[in-house]
């Protein structure tokens, strides 16, 4: 005969093959739900396997069929994904290879000098004179990035769900733009190291985007001054050539790779730039190492979770102390980020250990390491900025995992409840949202 023990064992092995097949089953079924063409044809040549993967992220954050096409009529979004289409297939070795190569030609040819006669016949030097070849692949990207994230901030209070879906698109596409944009950030973290905290931002932003676009960085602030003060000559740049599009990509990469620059995005809702635009990022939570420091990088985002009146607080990686911030303690959905890291290697998804996990993930993972949320329904407040796409997606598996019957999450940035419930059969269910009383956008 078993024991109570015995059969309380086989009770939670029962309960644990359950939730894991009820997971693999929606998992299955948002893989099939992406698989085949799913951009309209008339652009599948134009935005080509960047589209795809925009849309696949879109149909996995369960936007509708209605939204992803008002997402991929607008003209910007499509120019950018075409652009960054454009330069498919470079690694971040090409990247800093190009530029490189055109960092080192400058240096040649700006040292390279010829003998001029004079009519008196004496001799001077003269600097050869450089000719630019156009802006490197790097600048495209940058570029194409900077633009999207420039259309996330205009939309944000006009149309709230069509900006969220351009941060799932920054997610989704550029894996290696940012990783480049990423080391030339620590080269530049390192090379303005001694000027004062609060120009930190904007030295390291602006070392990145002259290395990008090839000039001294005095110059690059001056171009970028220009297109400030000039509607009609930003306008005018094409793909890659413009210093405020390569700026405030190189923000919104910086963010997603975990370094907070502190800066200030451009506000184009008008077509011209403003130096008090909205903040650079995009999610709720930066990717990164999480190897920040108590104190030493103010939150960008906390998230209060309570069960039971217990409460729980977390915040993004970059903040997390370092105790907190531990790269070898999985979290409760380590196998299924797993999952997505062997599929798509190139992209740094975050929230599989405690070091990368956002700051819900984190208030999640502290509840149920306490031992609070087995059957038990959970209320978050989350501070700083909307939830991010991988959250979206992630939440509810957490939520799954933890074994929570119901999570209620309040975007205090945008007014809009987040609300998972464990359906009746015992499987997950879907997140779903809703919207401020009286906001019908």
């Amino acid at each position: 005969m078993l024991s109570k023990t015995g059969w309380e064992d086989i009770a939670n092995d029962i309960s644990a093959t359950h939730d894991a097949v009820a997971s693999g089953v929606d998992y299955v079924a948002d893989e099939i739900a992406v698989l085949g063409n799913d951009l309209p044809e008339e652009l599948r040549g134009r935005l080509g396997e960047t589209g795809e993967d925009v849309v696949d992220a879109w149909i996995r954050a369960d936007f509708s069929d209605e939204e992803i096409a008002e997402a991929l009529e607008r003209e910007g979004i499509q120019d950018s994904l075409a652009n960054l289409e454009s330069i498919k297939g470079k690694s971040q070795e090409d990247f800093l290879a190009e530029v490189n190569q055109q960092e080192q030609n400058q240096a040649t040819e700006t040292s390279a000098q010829k003998v001029i006669s004079d009519e008196d016949g004496s001799h001077f030097l003269d600097p050869v004179e450089i000719s630019s070849n156009g802006p490197t692949a790097l600048a495209v990207g940058t570029d194409a990035l900077g633009k999207l994230n420039q259309e996330a901030q205009a939309l944000a209070e006009e149309n709230p769900v069509l900006s969220s879906m351009l941060s799932y698109g920054i997610d989704a596409v550029g894996g290696p733009v940012k990783a480049a944009v990423g080391i030339l950030v620590d080269e530049g973290l390192s090379a303005v190291a001694g000027d004062e905290l609060a120009q930190v931002g904007e030295a390291v932003t602006s070392y990145v985007g002259a290395k990008i676009q090839n000039v001294d960085v005095d110059e690059y602030r001056e171009l970028r001054t220009d297109e400030q003060n000039d509607t009609a000559l930003y306008n005018s740049l094409e793909s890659g050539e413009s210093m405020i599009n390569t700026d405030d990509g190189v923000g919104a990469i910086a963010t997603i790779i975990g370094v907070d620059l502190g800066r200030k995005g451009v506000n184009l809702g008008d077509k011209k730039a403003s130096s008090d635009g909205g903040d650079d990022a995009d999610s709720s939570g930066s990717i990164g190492s999480g190897s920040g420091s108590e104190g030493s990088t103010p939150p960008k985002v906390t998230a209060e979770a309570e069960v039971d009146g217990v409460k729980f607080n977390d915040t993004n990686q970059g903040s997390r102390p370092p105790e907190l911030a531990d790269p070898n303690k999985p979290t409760l959905i380590a196998d299924d980020i797993q999952i997505k890291i062997d599929k798509n290697p190139d992209k740094p998804f975050p929230n599989g250990n405690m070091a990368t996990a956002h700051a819900e993930v984190g208030a999640i993972q502290q509840a149920f390491d306490a031992g609070t949320t087995q059957g038990k329904n959970m209320t978050m407040t989350v501070e700083g900025m909307e939830v991010c796409g991988y959250c979206r997606s992630d939440l509810r598996k957490a939520a799954d995992k933890a074994g929570l019957n119901s999570l209620t999450i309040y975007e205090a940035k945008s007014g809009k409840t987040l609300t998972w419930t464990r359906r009746e059969d015992g499987s997950m269910g879907k997140l779903k949202e809703t919207k401020p009383e009286g906001d019908q956008k």
